[in-house]
């Protein structure tokens, strides 16, 4: 069993808490609700293991990642051009995510032409923990259906 599957089975309180602050901007007491929200929600808890899951064996992510990260830094120097999206968008983002600030969710809706962003309140980076995930896998539904 890899160490993130384990430590996820031996110590979930801790794992799940630890994993929610990283990716959120949750304060103490946030964090613990969101923490036993997770642990009480066999849905939430396997969306946290599925996660645990995917993410390995990092040998097979290393490579990606570090693309992602180069392509990141390298976006205030030479930013995506947003404006020329021409299809359907719908943005969804957590007001409370501490991964991918908030606001750039709120430029990228800006910037491409008749795109809708919908605002997940309170929500951190793992959207499919919140209580709205529901609501917003309908949008999407709805958003490819219009335009299929």
């Amino acid at each position: 069993m890899r160490i993130g599957e384990w430590a996820l089975a031996k110590f979930p309180r801790t794992s799940i808490k630890q994993s929610l602050a990283e990716v959120s901007t949750y304060s103490k007491q946030q964090l613990e609700v969101a923490t036993r929200e997770v642990l009480g929600d066999p849905r939430r808890l396997q969306v946290m293991q599925d996660l645990v899951r995917s993410s390995i064996p990092w040998e097979d992510r290393r490579d990606g990642f570090a693309a992602d990260m180069e392509t990141i830094s390298s976006l205030e120097e030479n930013p995506l051009p947003l404006e020329s999206v021409k299809c359907p968008t719908l943005i969804v983002h957590g007001s409370a995510d501490d991964d991918v600030p908030y606001r750039v969710g709120v430029e990228a809706q800006k910037r491409i032409p008749g795109s809708r962003l919908h605002t997940m309140e309170g929500a951190h980076h793992i959207l499919w923990l919140d209580d709205s995930i529901d609501d917003v896998n309908r949008m999407q539904t709805k958003l490819v259906r219009d335009h299929a």
